[in-house]
């Protein structure tokens, strides 16, 4: 059968004594040192942002449309739990502080927290006092009479404000757990709550750049009682672990080989002279990609 060129290369390369040339040895020994000093520096890239390729004349074109509008915000979600909302609701103020001092820095383009809707008991307590305040000075009667006359000759019934007026007389609030219980289902589950049996989860939605992101969820994982939902950060949380982990694995990998080399040959100097080039190699693939 007629030799291919592939062939033809393949047989002369092979058939060169490497051991023989002094550059080999060179070259070899190079290598090797270079690795072995590097080999430790190689590292997975966590930021998933930094993953895709975008030319600059694109990422021009992006950062101009950001600073229009917000095209180019990205959504993540922070989930306070409990057996029920009206506990779920007292762990919120770390978090709205949090988020807020994010906010300030400019990692946060915006958010809506449950807590904005109805805060909690402290915060209701402290408005309830001020409303109070604000009518003791006041007489209520007297402001509904004259506001339900005025009403009256704009053509208004005279029963068009009244839950107004039971607002204007309210001095006191009577909210409990069974009152927060059905909350989930009157703003919408999934929207700001998600109910899972005897569970709730008030949301937190948070806008934010894709720059921003990875950074400012890692600071909000800190915060007591914060769950963070999101697809991206959750990934680089795997790859975190993957990286503290990937020394180990790689150990153990290894020595499975040598171990499978073992039982296969039956001698261990047969066996640690196979195991050579394939150490040499991997720490040879890991120096090299770290000067890269």
């Amino acid at each position: 059968l007629p030799v291919s060129w592939a062939d033809s290369i393949l047989n002369k390369v092979s058939s060169l004594q490497y051991h023989k040339k002094w550059l080999s040895w060179v070259v070899l020994i190079v290598v090797t040192t270079i690795s072995v000093a590097y080999w430790d520096d190689v590292e997975f890239e966590s930021d998933l942002q930094k993953l895709g390729y975008m030319p600059e004349k694109f990422e021009e074109y992006r950062q101009e449309i950001n600073e229009i509008s917000d095209l180019g915000s990205n959504t993540a979600f922070i989930a306070v739990a409990d057996t029920s909302a009206f506990r779920a609701l007292e762990k919120m103020p770390k978090i709205d502080s949090a988020i807020n001092v994010k906010q300030n820095e400019g990692q946060i383009l915006s958010y809506v927290s449950f807590s904005q809707i109805i805060p909690e008991k402290s915060k209701r307590d402290k408005r309830l006092k001020l409303w109070n305040s604000f009518w003791e000075k006041r007489d209520r009667t007297e402001f509904l009479n004259r506001f339900q006359k005025s009403a009256e000759s704009y053509g208004f019934s005279e029963m068009a404000f009244e839950d107004f007026a039971k607002l204007v007389k309210l001095d006191s609030l009577s909210f409990n757990e069974d009152d927060f219980q059905v909350l989930p289902d009157f703003i919408g589950n999934g929207a700001l709550t998600i109910k899972d049996g005897n569970d709730v989860a008030l949301l937190s939605v948070i806008n934010t750049t894709d720059s921003a992101k990875t950074k400012m969820l890692q600071d909000l994982s800190k915060v007591e009682n914060a769950i963070i939902l999101d697809r991206g950060y959750i990934t680089y949380e795997l790859i975190k672990l993957l990286r503290k982990d990937f020394s180990s694995l790689v150990n153990i990998s290894l020595l499975a080989v040598f171990i499978i080399m073992l039982l296969s040959y039956g001698r261990i100097e047969l066996a640690i002279i196979s195991f050579i080039p394939i150490a040499l190699s991997w720490l040879w693939v890991l120096g090299i990609m770290s000067l890269f």
